[in-house]
């Protein structure tokens, strides 16, 4: 009799592209989470340059359609970008939006600066809406001293977990709606 092969499940691949190394070190943290919660990913990180929302997707554009036609397409994209410069130019606006569903991005906005979003995921901090990016450090600081800008998956690791996810998905719709994307069924409160 032929013994049957275990079924080994397809990781969905993931383009993950943020405007600078935190972002990066955040999209590997999910990577690694991903892989502790046994979701079928693999997370391609790509960090780019910052600027305004539109250069941002205009980077992510062009590093995504250089990279696929080496490794293939991928089915999930994501853009984790600052809302601090959104609205000043409603023409930039709109076409940031054009480019994100022409080429499929899901866009995660960060709430002034990506400090402003790590605080949505610590339970005392979730709620704080700081109005630049100086009170969203001096807040974040105040319940993660050691945080540092530009860290990795590690630095990541040493204060969020799971748990911290859930907390910043209870509040911040486009990042459930994100993780819902990618299989990790965090609630759908809309």
């Amino acid at each position: 009799m032929a013994r049957r092969r275990p079924h080994i499940q397809q990781k969905q691949l993931v383009y993950w592209a943020g405007e600078g190394r935190s972002e990066k070190g955040y999209a590997r943290w999910v990577n690694r989470l991903a892989s502790v919660q046994q979701i079928p990913l693999s997370i391609s990180a790509e960090s780019l340059d910052g600027g305004d929302p539109l250069d941002v997707m205009e980077q992510a554009v062009t590093k995504l359609e250089a990279i696929e036609r080496r490794r293939g397409r991928y089915r999930i994209r994501i853009l984790q970008v600052d809302d601090d410069l959104r609205g000043q130019n409603a023409g930039r606006d709109n076409r940031m939006g054009e480019l994100a569903a022409q080429h499929g991005f899901h866009v995660i906005w960060q709430p002034c600066c990506h400090e402003g979003f790590l605080l949505r995921h610590i339970a005392e901090t979730q709620e704080l809406r700081p109005p630049n990016s100086t009170e969203a450090i001096r807040h974040l600081r105040r319940v993660w001293p050691s945080y540092q800008k530009g860290q990795d998956a590690v630095g990541y690791e040493q204060k969020l977990d799971f748990s911290n996810l859930r907390v910043a998905c209870q509040s911040h719709t486009g990042l459930r709606r994100a993780f819902n994307l990618m299989g990790w069924g965090l609630g759908t409160r809309e």
